[in-house]
């Protein structure tokens, strides 16, 4: 894939939003490692090691998909794990959407007792019961680099230039998941 959102730069801005609130217990829902997609995790890493925070197993929750209900039931797994999150770093808007369902139905506060951060940025998340923080994935940006990029190699005849990834920077879009504010 020669154009792309930067995931690693999504998952530590994500990470790094929440540190940025004073969270030191950050959970993560990420079902990635069967699809050995690891860079939203990396980005996760990057920024607790470079904010002191160990890394804590019982805070990795691994989803059965990537469904809401995925989200619902890797929230429940994540809690009895014995984890206690204050935030919750998800790997999708859907699976942010499912542990933000878990959170409250069990009769806790978004973001006052676990905050939350999605990513993919999808229009539910703005429209949830809490609207989720969320890292943009900027499918605009995405599309006008591979259209460039497409005519620029038919205008270049026989005469094909090297390959070459670009990494769109992905925006953190922040809602009320982990402000607690309206607006």
């Amino acid at each position: 894939m020669p154009w792309g959102i930067d995931e690693r730069a999504g998952g530590y801005k994500a990470t790094r939003h929440l540190i940025e609130r004073g969270h030191t217990r950050i959970g993560i829902i990420d079902g990635s490692s069967a699809l050995g997609n690891s860079e939203k995790r990396d980005g996760y890493f990057a920024a607790l090691q470079e904010s002191g925070i160990d890394f804590d197993q019982g805070l990795w929750s691994e989803p059965k998909g990537f469904s809401v209900n995925a989200g619902f039931e890797a929230m429940d797994a994540l809690i009895a794990a014995g984890g206690a999150p204050t935030a919750v770093f998800a790997v999708t808007d859907s699976l942010a959407i499912g542990a933000l369902g878990w959170t409250l139905s069990h009769g806790l506060k978004v973001p006052e007792d676990i905050a939350i951060v999605g990513f993919d940025n999808i229009e539910f998340a703005e429209f949830a019961s809490v609207p989720i923080t969320s890292v943009n994935y900027n499918i605009a940006a995405v599309s006008t680099s591979a259209v460039e990029r497409l005519l620029e190699l038919i205008a270049a005849d026989e005469s094909i230039s090297e390959p070459r990834m670009t990494l769109i920077e992905p925006d953190l879009i922040v809602r009320q998941s982990t402000t607690g504010m309206k607006g």
